[in-house]
């Protein structure tokens, strides 16, 4: 996947493969920790995995986010359900356009809800505006319109 999209993984000699140079899952993570894009997707706190009885807590947010070696925040302004549903909506829908040949070309993981790995790519999206109610929170729509065909399965998009 690296080289369609322009990226070159970190290597390391393969001990067990007389030293050949080999990407990893850890040094991906290094990698990521090192060279981070701008701006990071850090948990919002209107995640439904941070809310306690559907209320935002910043505790439980911090506690999310240092389980997956996110930084805590400080404050609820740093963990923004807006500014992360605006970088959301101005990053998500291009890069997903840039990268929908090579994402196309790939099987779905769930057949049932899209028929390729971009159009589930598109089901997950759609979903996550939803979920985070981004539409309220922007007064904007999803920048992403799932097409289904009769049995609801998307099987493409238009993005603006």
């Amino acid at each position: 996947m690296d080289p369609a999209l322009s990226c070159k993984p970190w290597t390391a000699a393969d001990l067990g493969d007389n030293g050949a140079l080999v990407p990893g899952l850890a040094l991906n993570e290094l990698q990521a920790r090192q060279f981070p894009p701008s701006p990071v997707a850090l948990i919002p706190l209107n995640d439904p995995m941070t809310t306690i009885d559907g209320a935002q807590s910043l505790g439980k947010t911090n506690a999310y986010r240092a389980g997956v070696d996110q930084p805590t925040a400080a404050t609820n302004a740093d963990a923004s359900p807006t500014q992360y549903c605006a970088n959301f909506r101005a990053i998500h829908p291009t890069r997903l356009a840039q990268d929908k040949a090579f994402l196309a070309a790939k099987p779905s993981p769930f057949p049932d809800l899209a028929n390729s790995l971009f159009t589930f790519m598109v089901q997950r999206a759609n979903a996550t505006y939803v979920l985070l109610g981004c539409q309220d929170l922007l007064g904007q729509p999803d920048r992403i319109t799932a097409v289904t065909d009769a049995n609801g399965v998307v099987i493409d998009a238009v993005i603006k």
